[in-house]
């Protein structure tokens, strides 16, 4: 584990994340992912809780999970780790392709418009 401290620039950033073997984002309460978004779309693959908005986000072909205990998270880390890594790149990159920030947006003004009962919000555009 190598931590950087602060990374300044979203080129750098970018870059760091990209070079990581793995991201982890562990916590069963994640609602949006954000984190799991930005790590997917790097190419870089996610291990996270088998519950919560974090685990909607990752599939097969881009990460795994686990209970949210550390060896079980531990051992999907393992064996995301023994699985071939640029399928796990790519396909990282695909998933995060799936969530463009109009979808994210979208759906949560629909949600909002069911609940309150408006319509007509405005639509979020890519």
């Amino acid at each position: 584990v190598t931590f950087h401290g602060f990374v300044a620039g979203r080129d750098a950033l970018r870059r760091r994340i990209a070079e990581a073997d793995v991201a982890l984002s562990v916590c069963p309460g994640e609602t949006f992912g954000l984190a799991v978004l930005e790590a997917l779309a790097c190419g870089t693959p996610v291990v996270t809780a088998d519950r919560g908005g974090a685990r909607e986000l990752v599939d097969v072909t881009s990460g795994g999970w686990a209970a949210p205990y550390p060896v079980a998270l531990a051992d999907a880390v393992l064996d995301l780790a023994a699985r071939p890594r640029e399928h796990l790149r790519a396909g990282a990159r695909r998933r995060a392709e799936r969530y463009p920030w109009s979808a994210a947006t979208d759906a949560m003004l629909a949600v909002h418009a069911e609940v309150t009962g408006l319509t007509g919000l405005v639509r979020a555009t890519a």
